[in-house]
């Protein structure tokens, strides 16, 4: 078994390339692969870093909120003028 690169990902856990292939390798030492990348990385073999976690797409439904949000401060100015008699 031959390990040629190693990343951290996002979520605790390694991507692997053993023999050619990616492997996905959770950070548990009672996982042989595991002990292995350890072994790998102690004899020279670099880890390299996780990408950062990719930004979530904006909601669909940001700008509807932010138009009703408008609306109420709007509708709740109007209530203050008339509770405070500046509007008839």
């Amino acid at each position: 078994m031959t390990i040629t690169a190693a990343k951290r990902t996002p979520f605790g856990a390694y991507e692997v390339t053993i023999d050619g292939k990616v492997w996905g390798v959770p950070d548990d030492m009672n996982n042989q692969q595991r002990r292995n990348l350890a072994e790998w990385e102690t004899a020279g073999g670099v880890i390299e870093p996780a990408d950062s976690e990719p930004v979530p797409a904006p909601d669909p439904r940001d700008d509807e909120i932010a138009d009703l949000k408008a609306k109420v401060e709007a509708l709740t100015g109007r209530m203050d003028k008339v509770r405070d008699g500046r509007c008839r």
